[in-house]
C-alpha cells in the first residue's frame, strides 16, 4: 500500500491537520484501520486523534482516494466531528465489543421489560380483583344489614301479632261471658219478680182464706 499525498493543510482554528490523499494498491481497498494506522505512524500522532473522513475508490482501478483529519487532541473531536464518523473510526476490536454490549443492553432491556409487563399485568390484576372483592363485600355488608333488619322487623311484628292474638282471644273471651253473665242477671231478675209477685199473692189468698172462714163459721 503506498499513500501519497495530494494536500495537507494546517487548520488552527479547529486545531486540526487536513491531508487530501491518495492509495495505490493490490487486491482489495485497504481497511480504514490500516489507513489510519499509517497516517499514526507517518505523522507521530495517535490512533483516536486521526479520523479517516472519506473514502472513495472506482470500480475497476487499483487506486483509493481519500480525506484524512488529524486533531491535536480528543476534545475537538468530540465538539467538531459527527457520531457516526466517530463510530467508523474506532478500533475495530472496540467497535466490535461496544457492538457486542450494544445487542446485549438492549437484550437485557428488552427481558427487563417482558419480566415487568407480566409484573404489572399481574400487579394490575391483582388490584383489580382486590378491588371488585371489595366492591362485592361493600354490597353484601348493606344487603345482609337490610336482610338482618328485615328479619328482625319481621320477627318483632310476629310477636306483636301474636301478642295481639291472645289478647284478642281474651278480650272476645270477657265480652262473651260479660255478655253470658249480663244474659243470667236479667233472666234472674224477672224469676225473682215473678217469685216475689207470687209469693204476695199467695199470701193475700190465704189472707182472704183466713178471713172467709170466720165469717161462715158465723
Amino acid at each position: 500500500m503506498d499513500i501519497e499525498i495530494l494536500k495537507e493543510k494546517e487548520n488552527p482554528l479547529l486545531d486540526r491537520k487536513e491531508i487530501n490523499f491518495i492509495i495505490s494498491h493490490t487486491g482489495p481497498t485497504p481497511s480504514r484501520d490500516e489507513i489510519k494506522k499509517n497516517f499514526v505512524a507517518q505523522y507521530n500522532s495517535q490512533y483516536e486523534l486521526v479520523i479517516v473522513d472519506k473514502l472513495s475508490s472506482e470500480y475497476g482501478t487499483q487506486q483509493t482516494v481519500g480525506y484524512v483529519k488529524i486533531y491535536s487532541n480528543m476534545q475537538r473531536i468530540s465538539e467538531i466531528e459527527n457520531k457516526h464518523i466517530i463510530e467508523r473510526n474506532k478500533p475495530i476490536e472496540k467497535a466490535q465489543k461496544e457492538k457486542v454490549e450494544d445487542k446485549t443492553e438492549p437484550k437485557a432491556e428488552n427481558e427487563a421489560e417482558e419480566e415487568k409487563e407480566p409484573k404489572a399485568e399481574n400487579e394490575a390484576k391483582e388490584e383489580t380483583e382486590s378491588k371488585a372483592e371489595n366492591e362485592a363485600e361493600e354490597e353484601k355488608e348493606p344487603k345482609a344489614e337490610n336482610e338482618a333488619k328485615e328479619e328482625t322487623e319481621s320477627k318483632a311484628e310476629n310477636e306483636a301479632e301474636e301478642e295481639k292474638e291472645p289478647k284478642a282471644e281474651n278480650e272476645a273471651k270477657e265480652e262473651t261471658e260479660s255478655k253470658a253473665e249480663n244474659e243470667a242477671e236479667e233472666e234472674k231478675e224477672p224469676k225473682a219478680e215473678n217469685e216475689a209477685k207470687e209469693e204476695i199473692e199467695s199470701k193475700a189468698e190465704n189472707e182472704a182464706e183466713g178471713e172467709t172462714e170466720p165469717k161462715a163459721e158465723e
